[in-house]
């Protein structure tokens, strides 16, 4: 009934290793930060545990001998949490929440605030 093909669920088991890394080394980065971006740094840490869920679902579906049609549901699920919870994981901002001007990486990931350093500057006076 089902097509019992593992294709996808294998190669997001070989390939999904690399953004869960690089997202806990982000995490850890943002230790450095704790007292200015708290916020983000336990953003981060969810994300990475979602895409951890994610991967090793991947592996479970490939071990029980599950087929990619499984995936669907299982994304959804992903996505759904993410949306539902979007404040909490998603708090990243491009711009700068009083000038709309581009922020850079380091108040992208870092900065709780999301303003650039000049309203930061007269936000803080």
């Amino acid at each position: 009934m089902f097509d019992q093909s593992h294709e996808i669920a294998r190669f997001l088991s070989r390939t999904l290793y690399y953004p869960v890394v690089a997202v806990f080394v982000i995490n850890l980065v943002q230790r450095r930060h704790m007292r200015t971006g708290l916020r983000k740094r336990y953003a981060t840490l969810y994300l990475g545990a979602l895409l951890l869920a994610f991967w090793g679902a991947t592996f479970l579906l490939i071990r029980f001998d599950l087929g990619d049609l499984f995936l669907i549901p299982l994304f959804l699920a992903c996505v759904a949490v993410v949306l539902l919870f979007r404040d909490a994981i998603l708090p990243y901002r491009l711009r700068c929440a009083v000038c709309r001007r581009r922020l850079g990486p380091r108040e992208i990931l870092f900065y709780d605030s999301n303003l650039c350093a000049g309203c930061f500057r007269e936000n803080v006076n």
